[in-house]
């Protein structure tokens, strides 16, 4: 897929951290395909920075695993492989766990912006349910992630969200390519993150955390089926 282009060029400030989160967006998001080669030279034009930030990027994501290399010969979109969910989601389930609980001992003054969001992935799926439009699906997952992250800043943890973020964003791949349309799943999580805001909002700290513990091991579980009916083998080889 060619590289999408940038409507006004990014200045050198941050230049960085700007070519990580969009390369890292259009990578979870499937804009980059998986095994599909990078060329800096073509994302340093699409975004308007030269190709030193472009290379730093990349490396960061390499470490991330959303990329790989072979040096001299070609840098790609990391493939899929299905068998590492075993791996991820116990560690991304717990350290969700502890950014509910501790989004309910200190995130009181966020609670208008998780229940924003919370508003924002109900109507998402609501929508979806009657449409049937693959469009409003990316809706649902970005309103997913506001969720999320709105609960992650209400736990004022920085080295929390360092660790959570490369997490997440792997996460987030394996979900965008299994788990589909299905709108009864979408429809399960509005009564999940309901509960979790209500747990929130009671400052109930375990209850916060073993809601959010059960719902990315429900994640973990839907995985576990997929593998034992070989779903990921079309993915477990990059394409390029």
């Amino acid at each position: 897929m060619p590289v999408p282009q940038e409507a006004e060029p990014i200045g050198r400030l941050r230049a960085r951290e700007v070519v990580v989160d969009r390369l890292r967006e259009w990578i979870v998001y499937g804009v980059l395909a998986p095994g599909e080669v990078i060329k800096d030279s073509e994302i340093a034009v699409s975004l308007g920075v030269s190709r030193t930030p472009v290379r730093e990027a990349l490396l960061q994501l390499e470490r991330e695993g959303l990329i790989e290399s072979v040096p001299g010969r070609w840098t790609r979109v990391a493939p899929i492989d299905l068998s590492h969910a075993e791996r991820l989601y116990p560690v991304l389930a717990t350290l969700e766990a502890l950014s509910a609980r501790l989004a309910a001992r200190h995130g009181a003054s966020h609670l208008p912006a998780i229940e924003t969001a919370e508003r924002e992935f109900a109507a998402a799926v609501a929508q979806y349910a009657v449409s049937g439009d693959p469009a409003d699906v990316h809706a649902i997952r970005q309103a997913d992630d506001q969720f999320h992250g709105a609960i992650l800043a209400a736990a004022h943890n920085p080295y929390l969200a360092d660790a959570l973020t490369p997490l997440k964003a792997l996460a987030r791949r394996f979900e965008n390519r299994f788990f589909g349309g299905a709108p009864s799943f979408g429809a399960s999580l509005v009564g999940e993150h309901e509960e979790l805001l209500e747990a929130l909002r009671r400052r109930d700290e375990d209850a916060a955390a073993r809601i959010a513990l059960h719902n990315w091991e429900k994640s973990l579980e839907y995985f576990r089926r997929l593998q034992q009916l070989g779903t990921d083998d079309e993915y477990a080889e990059g394409t390029g």
